[in-house]
């Protein structure tokens, strides 16, 4: 089940290049678990709510994905 997510995020909520870096790979990951292409309709709205939620406070890789996926985040095994 997927969370309910509004987009009524605050939009002073500054997204930089380090910030950007942290949406990205969640959405990254997101897209290929999903075997979605990075410019279908499906991952352009996974986009903007990745966005949303960074703005609404979901700063870390770990908190968007958990929140896009309902399962824990997983690290690569070294």
């Amino acid at each position: 089940m997927q969370p309910k997510i509004g987009t009524d995020a605050p939009a002073d909520r500054w997204i930089g290049a380090v910030e950007l870096a942290i949406v990205q790979k969640a959405f990254d990951k997101l897209c290929a678990e999903r075997g979605w292409s990075r410019d279908c309709a499906e991952a352009r709205e996974l986009a903007r709510i990745t966005i949303d939620l960074y703005r609404q406070g979901a700063d870390s890789e770990y908190k968007l994905h958990t929140m896009l996926s309902g399962s824990d985040f997983k690290t690569p095994a070294l």
